[in-house]
């Protein structure tokens, strides 16, 4: 059967993000609890996915019990992110 005049329903748009990168502002933080170089690989590869999608710097680091993703500063010229 043929109908005419049915809207097009919205496109879905994908899953949430597993991390908010997108909420973070520079200087901020998150953490994420768990062990080993597999978990801070994936936090690097999502870190870099935001960055070159979204924009925004971010920098991962493992520390105590985890890693931990910060949002830093655009590096200036001479290659610093700090002020100044």
């Amino acid at each position: 059967m043929i109908e005419k005049g049915l809207p097009i329903p919205r496109a879905a748009r994908g899953r949430r993000p597993r991390y908010p990168f997108a909420k973070l502002e520079i200087g901020d933080s998150f953490f994420v609890a768990g062990k080993g170089a597999a978990l801070l690989k994936e936090l690097s590869n999502c870190a870099n996915y935001h960055r070159r999608h979204h924009g925004g710097n971010f920098v991962v680091r493992s520390v105590d019990g985890g890693v931990r993703a910060w949002r830093v500063a655009p590096k200036d010229a001479t290659g610093s992110s700090e002020p100044a």
